[in-house]
């Protein structure tokens, strides 16, 4: 059913001796076994990102600790098909006082990229977003700049999302006026780092909370999903909208999961190059669940529960798809030994599932916060 498939898996590893984590990585199917994504075996690797680009190699962001002292700086590594380093780790913020956090990366088919990440350079607590751009060899395209321009201390969570042409978008969790909720913002921009269209709330229903956002983008547009809590009952619903490229709006919010009970969270999204579009989530039963959509928001499958092993908690959920609508979804677990692993699952545009599969090899420590990507 599911023709063999290059991807790449990068997460948080906690190491045997429980006090340091690392950033891994590993190719499939059959591409290349576990990697470091750093350099370093010192301090703390955590909260990976990875994307990859036409030829199947790839660049790999994390937030990095290398000395313990609490303060972060983010750090990126580019690295061939077969997982051997292409360029040497950068650090990616330019400015090095404070707390750099959360960083995403977004990679364009000729391997250029874009990172984003929320920045708090005066350690004072409020965080700004954001983002530099980078040729494929790591040398710099566009420098540090703000990328949400909505005021400091609003801004959480950000995500980004790059077209074929290198064109891209970020969403973020704002709180413009501090006053603890949040709505769902986006604003996108040129390969060259300038704004294409002005940061707008993505959100129709602004009551309550709206968080953890995230985005896939084509070459016609983007989609972004979010947890939506407008009640504030603190049961959450998946929530999703679309646009064109210009901004203009393509499909009304919808309700991505089909079980309304209790709570849905940690959504994430990946579009195909004809617009259609799968998420998965968190379930109110801590299952991962997936669904998949056409171009205009309409449900092409129900609710797809994707894990089958009975285990009571399964956790943060990501997502790819290839050029041919074959997604991959990838996520951690808590094992029967107290340790968390990490597992994966394929499925094809029409909602046909392949087999269940473990992505790290046997440890002692936990393998946390996956990230995927597809050539």
């Amino acid at each position: 059913m599911l023709a063999n498939l290059y991807y790449v898996v990068a997460w948080e590893d906690e190491q045997a001796d429980g006090n340091a984590l690392q950033a891994s990585a590993r190719g499939f199917e059959n591409r290349f076994a576990e990697i470091n994504l750093s350099d370093l075996s010192a301090g703390h690797q955590a909260r990976p990102d990875i994307g990859v680009a036409a030829d199947g190699g790839f660049v790999a962001v994390w937030e990095d600790d290398t000395d313990l002292n609490g303060l972060y700086q983010i750090h990126a590594r580019g690295f061939a098909p077969d997982g051997s380093a292409r360029f040497s780790r950068i650090t990616v913020n330019s400015v090095a006082a404070g707390q750099q956090r959360r960083p995403r990366v977004a990679v364009a088919p000729n391997g250029d990229f874009a990172v984003v990440w929320e920045d708090d350079p005066d350690g004072n607590g409020l965080y700004n977003l954001v983002g530099r751009g980078f040729y494929a060899n790591g040398t710099q395209k566009w420098s540090d700049r703000d990328v949400a321009l909505t005021g400091p201390g609003a801004e959480l969570e950000p995500a980004i999302a790059m077209a074929g042409d290198g064109t891209f978008v970020v969403v973020w969790t704002d709180d413009i006026a501090h006053n603890g909720f949040f709505q769902v913002k986006a604003r996108t921009f040129h390969a060259n780092g300038t704004q294409r269209v002005a940061a707008f709330t993505v959100n129709s229903v602004g009551g309550g909370q709206q968080t953890q956002p995230d985005v896939a983008a084509t070459l016609n547009g983007f989609v972004v999903v979010w947890a939506d809590d407008s009640d504030v009952n603190w049961f959450r619903q998946i929530h999703a909208r679309g646009f064109f490229s210009t901004g203009a709006q393509r499909f009304a919010d919808i309700t991505v999961n089909q079980v309304g009970t209790a709570d849905q969270y940690a959504p994430a999204v990946a579009m195909a190059p004809d617009g259609s579009f799968a998420a998965a989530w968190v379930d109110q039963n801590h299952r991962i669940v997936t669904r998949q959509f056409g171009a205009t928001g309409l449900a092409l499958t129900p609710d797809l529960v994707l894990n089958g092993d009975g285990l009571p908690l399964q956790n943060r959920p990501a997502i790819a798809v290839s050029q041919d609508d074959q997604f991959v979804v990838a996520w951690d677990f808590l094992g029967e030994n107290g340790r968390y692993g990490l597992k994966a699952r394929r499925l094809d545009g029409a909602g046909g599932l392949g087999p269940e599969r473990t992505l790290n090899l046997p440890s002692s420590g936990d393998q946390l916060a996956p990230a995927v990507a597809i050539q």
